[in-house]
């Protein structure tokens, strides 16, 4: 018996959702008595936790809060939760996580299609032309920003049909017809589709969740009934939420953790990173970190022992940063993988002078294997 093996520092990561919401992950899952407790959090600057809210997965709770000040860094420590094991390990005490508040995502539609904003939300309508409402949302989905469409449109077949502007990176969840017998070329060659949902009221009863990160700018996607679509009966809605990827993990005393201590200046990077995907094994999501400590041309692809490729999951131009990626075990066709081992491999390009002429060559390149487990 190791009395040391009874704390851990748990806390993953903290995201500020809205003004007075913060979603906390933690790296393993908690009690639900202990994690739901308000009291067992405190945050620095005069904040006072107002309702701790578990999730389902286990690993996540929603902490309601008084508003944030934009600009503001603020601490977020726990303390008494225990870990959901046999027997109960508790987080360290002082447990803490440093973050920053950014007010509200800005977005900008530029398509002159039927689109308009507003948040996301059970009891909302989805539609601009039509009275269908929303009957369920993940939670940490719950306020973030939707754009809804015409069901009208759902039999617009163009290749670039919905263009918006984002002000940050963020996350980007495109909500299509679960009743469709293939999708679209552009979701599922840039999207990854999740084992999440939103429940709405028309005869979808449930739209589907694919997610993809971008950095801010431009956002182009295509139409519903694009290329490679078959038998969607409902418009695809779209949700954008603040990106929190590169928020920085600090320990308890106040010093850069393990992990989380290769910043440069400004919150770059100092050097490039594959980090192991989590949870591995998996079943049927995991999320695969990596890091740029300067701009490159990435390409991010699963693979099968024999070599060949199952999947793409990022390919293009990377600004220097903390990034995530996610797999859901099916091929670039949309079509679930074999039970197994698979390899993710990141290759980072640049040019580079060589023997007097500029060519291609690569950075970094580094591979781990991933386990999937029905």
């Amino acid at each position: 018996y190791d009395p040391l093996e009874q704390t851990t520092r748990a806390i993953a990561r903290v995201e500020v959702l809205e003004e007075t919401l913060l979603k906390v992950v933690f790296t393993t899952e908690v009690d639900v008595s202990t994690a739901g407790d308000h009291r067992n959090y405190s945050i620095d600057n005069g904040m006072v936790v107002v309702r701790a809210e578990p999730s389902p997965d286990g690993v996540t709770v929603m902490l309601v809060t008084t508003p944030h000040t934009s600009g503001r860094t603020y601490t977020l420590s726990v303390s008494n939760i225990r870990e959901k094991a046999t027997p109960p390990r508790t987080i360290a005490p002082f447990a803490s996580f440093t973050y920053s508040y950014l007010p509200g995502l800005g977005v900008a539609i530029l398509s002159t299609n039927e689109c308009e904003k507003s948040s996301l939300g059970v009891g909302k309508e989805y539609y601009v032309d039509r009275h269908y409402f929303i009957t369920s949302v993940p939670a940490d989905m719950e306020g973030a920003v939707m754009l809804k469409m015409a069901n009208g449109d759902k039999g617009r077949a163009d290749a670039e049909f919905l263009r918006f502007e984002v002000d940050r990176n963020v996350v980007v969840f495109v909500a299509y017809d679960s009743r469709a017998t293939t999708f679209p070329s552009w979701l599922t060659k840039r999207f990854t589709r999740t084992n999440q949902f939103i429940g709405v009221t028309d005869g979808a009863k449930k739209l589907d969740l694919w997610v993809q990160r971008f950095q801010k700018g431009v956002i182009t996607l295509g139409a519903n009934m694009a290329a490679g679509a078959v038998e969607p009966r409902s418009m695809y809605l779209v949700v954008v939420q603040v990106d929190g990827s590169s928020v920085r993990d600090v320990g308890g005393d106040g010093h850069e953790t393990e992990g989380a201590n290769d910043y440069g200046t400004g919150g770059v990077p100092r050097q490039y990173a594959l980090q192991q995907n989590f949870p591995n094994p998996f079943n049927p999501d995991t999320e695969i970190r990596y890091q740029l400590p300067r701009s490159a041309k990435v390409k991010v692809v699963i693979y099968n022992l024999l070599g060949r490729r199952v999947r793409t999951l990022f390919e293009g131009y990377r600004e220097p940063g903390y990034y995530r990626a996610y797999w859901n075990a099916v091929d670039d066709d949309g079509f679930p993988v074999a039970t197994g081992l698979y390899l993710c491999r990141i290759e980072c390009r640049n040019k580079k002078e060589h023997n007097g002429v500029m060519v291609e060559m690569v950075d970094f390149a580094a591979t781990i294997k991933l386990m999937y487990m029905k």
